[in-house]
């Protein structure tokens, strides 16, 4: 049993937040079912494959198509006709089943997704850090402290 996306929204906040931050250098604005639908392309794409439409729309829980359509569209190159999208999506044809669209990370697309891991590596990092440096520090042998009293420090 796949587990939908929708089940975790809150689970996926920090990362979504992320997502915002370097989409906010880029100039670039998302939506939470945006950002969550980019996610999972990208998670798809570097798993070395391109996901259906259809089952990106099952993951993340939207059930009205058109929402979807909307959605999906505003990361594409072009919403529609003339009016420029995101360009983090393109849309191919599933060589299986011509009916069917797959999605996968454009030049752009790969930019972000390659910021957010940098970003995700540095907070990690530095979290990793500070949590050995809030460690207790191993005593100071008896001999050590009273040299330490006796110098006045």
């Amino acid at each position: 049993m796949k587990l939908l996306i929708s089940d975790h929204h809150e689970s996926l906040k920090p990362v979504t937040g992320f997502l915002h931050e370097i989409a906010a250098t880029l100039g670039l604005e998302l939506s939470i079912s945006q950002t969550l639908m980019f996610l999972e392309v990208a998670r798809s794409n570097a798993a070395g494959h391109a996901i259906d439409m259809k089952e990106l729309q099952i993951l993340i829980g939207l059930t009205s198509a058109s929402t979807f359509s909307r959605q999906i569209a505003a990361l594409l190159e072009y919403q529609k006709p003339g009016v420029p999208g995101l360009g983090l999506l393109e849309q191919r044809e599933n060589p299986m089943d011509r009916r069917r669209k797959q999605l996968l990370l454009t030049r752009k697309g790969i930019k972000v997704r390659n910021g957010l891991a940098q970003y995700i590596h540095n907070n990690q990092t530095h979290g990793s850090r500070a949590s050995a440096m809030d460690q207790p520090q191993k005593s100071e042998p008896p001999a050590s402290r009273e040299a330490k009293k006796s110098e006045g420090v």
